[in-house]
């Protein structure tokens, strides 16, 4: 089973800034070190939004902090098989196929112009980094995890407080 999840990250305000002028759609990566995790593509035209997900097929999940371990070599691609703006985020789903009849649920929130979270609904944990990818260059999910190492996604979201 592909696990998405991750752990704790922490917001220094309980107010989420508002959607940057580019809004959800893009290409977003969420890194794990130099090598991208997930790369996550999202469409927007006339406000229904479609997409697709690459990420490893295989991965365990640590507890703590966002933290991955036995990642495998092969790359799985899902497209979002619904996704709509609530409130502050865009709610979207993606079949799972070993289990067809629940779907895995995110909530994605724009924390800066080129930066997002992405928090699994239903999960509790924290949630992913994800940045905003710009220029037309997409990069691929990597294959070359050590499948003995242990990966630590960075926050790369939170920007730093000057005071």
């Amino acid at each position: 089973m592909c696990a998405l999840c991750l752990c704790g990250i922490v917001a220094g305000s309980c107010a989420s800034p508002p959607p940057s002028p580019q809004g959800y759609q893009g290409t977003w990566v969420m890194k794990l070190g130099e090598r991208a995790f997930m790369v996550l593509k999202i469409e927007e035209k006339r406000g229904a939004f479609t997409g697709t997900i690459s990420m490893p097929a295989t991965f365990d999940l640590g507890s703590g902090k966002v933290v991955f371990s036995r990642i495998g070599t092969e790359v799985t691609q899902r497209p979002l098989a619904k996704a709509f703006v609530q409130e502050t985020h865009l709610h979207f789903a993606v079949d799972d196929p070993k289990a067809p009849k629940e779907p895995d649920e995110f909530d994605m929130t724009i924390t800066s112009p080129d930066h997002a979270s992405i928090q699994w609904v239903g999960v509790p944990v924290g949630a992913w980094p994800f940045v905003r990818i710009q220029g037309s260059a997409v990069p691929a999910v990597a294959t070359d995890w050590d499948p003995q190492r242990t990966y630590v996604a960075r926050n790369e979201n939170v920007e730093s407080n000057p005071f």
